[in-house]
This record gives C-alpha cells, sequence and structure tokens, in this order.
C-alpha cells in the first residue's frame, strides 16, 4: 500500500466511512481441507484408541472424500489444532506370567545354539 493510500485510507476511516467500503473477493487457492474435512479428522483423532499417522488421514480422506490432500498438508492442520507428535511404543497389556515366560525362553534355547541359563 502507498504512502497516499495509507494517507487516504486514514482519512475516509475517521469520518465513519470505513463501514462503506466493501471487501475485495479474496484471490488465491481455496483451502484443501474443507471445514466438514477437518471436523472428520478431529472427531476421528479424539474418538480414537489407537495412533494415525498422517498417511493414514490422508488415505482415509481420499476413501472418504476423494481428495487427495498432502501429509504435510495435514501435519500443518494437527500442529495448528493442538495435536503434537510423539513417538508410539508398544507396552504390554499386563505383566507376563513367570512360567509363562520361562516356556517361552526355553523354546529358544535351541535358536539360541543352546541351553539357557
Amino acid at each position: 500500500m502507498s504512502k497516499c493510500s495509507q494517507i487516504s485510507f486514514g482519512r475516509s476511516c475517521g469520518r465513519g466511512e470505513r463501514s462503506k467500503r466493501k471487501d475485495r473477493p479474496h484471490l488465491g487457492r481455496a483451502p484443501v481441507l474443507t471445514p466438514e474435512m477437518r471436523t472428520t479428522l478431529l472427531h476421528r483423532l479424539r474418538q480414537a484408541d489407537r495412533a494415525w499417522t498422517c498417511a493414514q488421514l490422508a488415505e482415509r480422506l481420499y476413501q472418504q472424500y476423494g481428495v487427495q490432500v498432502h501429509i504435510e498438508t495435514i501435519r500443518q492442520f494437527l500442529r495448528r489444532a493442538g495435536f503434537v507428535w510423539r513417538r508410539t511404543r508398544y507396552v504390554p497389556a499386563k505383566r507376563p506370567d513367570p512360567q509363562e515366560m520361562d516356556e517361552c525362553l526355553c523354546g529358544r534355547a535351541s535358536w539360541y545354539g543352546g541351553k539357557m541359563e
């Protein structure tokens, strides 16, 4: 915006003429993720009992809406929505039974080349 435009815009705002100005339509590319897709993603992630990758979410959006969304677009959206990336890890559901562990390890003794102590 040039200095003259800024001055004239400032004068017109001072006289209450700003409300008479109409916004021009926004130029540029429309967002790939529609509000419906965003709601679907957030709903799926909040109700899920599993971890999702961006690639899996992109595939799900393609299956549901027929739109290919880049994984970086999904990652940026999730970041803005407050989700953070965490590495998943495997954790046993319960403590293993010592007897079952002994049986499991004895079965592997031949694999290790001899008897395990």
